[in-house]
């Protein structure tokens, strides 16, 4: 949520709050005006029904927050798909040279980064700037898969996953044969 938003809402409760102050002292003087028959009554209609009023609105405002996270997840699914597939598309292209590739990675870079601003969540752009910055200055391949992965963990984590029994590079095995063996040669 933005600060202005945070604002908003406590400027709102606050208001609430002061208009719920003045009702409960309106209210108690009223009470205290009326014998105990009358209060005992008043007490038993207005209690069920400011609780009904007050989960009403807290309902309703879960209810509209889901929806615009909701909106904005059909958004992000599309952005994120074609992330990844475009750069497994990369890894896995043997027969397109280097510089035609690269020169297509660059490209699709250019056009995902302003997506990713728009609907990524903040962490899923911060793993996704630190892999792109390292894929353009050439860092180690090692580096960049490891960076990849991240950014695939982070994407799934945005999306709701849990991520709780992957380890081991399992995202990256799904789509290369001999990544220990290729990740570990770094480590010698």
């Amino acid at each position: 949520m933005k600060k202005g938003e945070y604002l908003i809402g406590f400027t709102a409760l606050i208001i609430i709050a002061v208009a719920l102050y003045f009702i409960m002292k309106y209210i108690f003087s009223f009470f205290t005006s009326i014998n105990s028959q009358g209060v005992t009554t008043w007490v038993g209609i207005t209690i069920p029904l400011v609780s009904t009023i007050v989960a009403l609105f807290i309902g309703r405002h879960f209810e509209n927050r889901k929806g615009q996270q909701e909106k904005i997840r059909e958004h992000k699914i599309p952005v994120y798909n074609d992330l990844i597939e475009t750069t497994l598309n990369y890894l896995s292209d043997k027969e397109t040279k280097k510089e035609i590739k690269d020169k297509q990675l660059e490209d699709f870079f250019r056009r995902v980064t302003p997506k990713m601003v728009i609907w990524a969540d903040d962490t899923v752009i911060k793993q996704w700037a630190d892999f792109r910055m390292d894929a353009i200055k050439g860092a180690d391949g090692r580096v960049l898969l490891r960076k990849l992965e991240d950014v695939m963990f982070i994407i799934r984590r945005d999306l709701g996953h849990e991520n709780k029994n992957l380890n081991n590079h399992e995202l990256l095995k799904c789509f290369l044969n001999d990544v220990d063996e290729f990740l570990s040669e770094a480590k010698k």
